[in-house]
């Protein structure tokens, strides 16, 4: 809903494991002629198999390796949606934010997977929140392993 509603056309996953989320991105952002960089240590073989078996390969951009060593000519900018679900450690979602930020523009949206089963995700997307001098939207879902939303300040990113 939020890749079609807010025309989200640059996103960045960091985290695809089997591909779960990838194909619900790519699915949104085919629909509004959008693209997907996602990132992950591991090939992910079923994800990039899934994806192409559902047609959305032309869309999508895989790369294979750590996202804080990703090069900024790789990062699609600015960035519309960040969805986070990669180490689930407090120093790297904190590194992670600190790295992706930059490429964020005013309104842009953050999505954490996991943010309440993972202590460390959640306290890395609390300081985020606070550290930011506009105050964003912020919605905690606490359902099953939780997803945190975040929608940055239309003042400034």
């Amino acid at each position: 809903m939020l890749i079609t509603e807010f025309k989200l056309k640059h996103i960045v996953e960091l985290g695809v494991r089997a591909g779960n989320s990838t194909l619900v991105l790519l699915e949104a952002a085919n629909g509004i002629g959008g693209r997907v960089l996602s990132v992950d240590l591991d090939p992910c073989v079923e994800a990039k198999n899934r994806v192409n078996k559902a047609g959305f390969g032309p869309a999508w951009k895989f790369l294979e390796g750590n996202d804080l060593e990703i090069r900024e000519s790789d990062i699609f900018q600015p960035i519309d949606l960040l969805f986070i679900d990669s180490s689930h450690l407090y120093t790297h979602t904190v590194a992670e934010l600190e790295k992706y930020s930059a490429y964020l523009k005013a309104g842009s949206w953050v999505a954490f997977h996991d943010y309440v089963s993972f202590p460390g995700v959640t306290q890395a997307v609390h300081e985020f929140v606070e550290s930011l001098p506009h105050k964003p939207s912020f919605y905690p879902l606490v359902h099953q392993n939780g997803l945190a939303l975040i929608r940055l300040s239309a003042k400034s990113a």
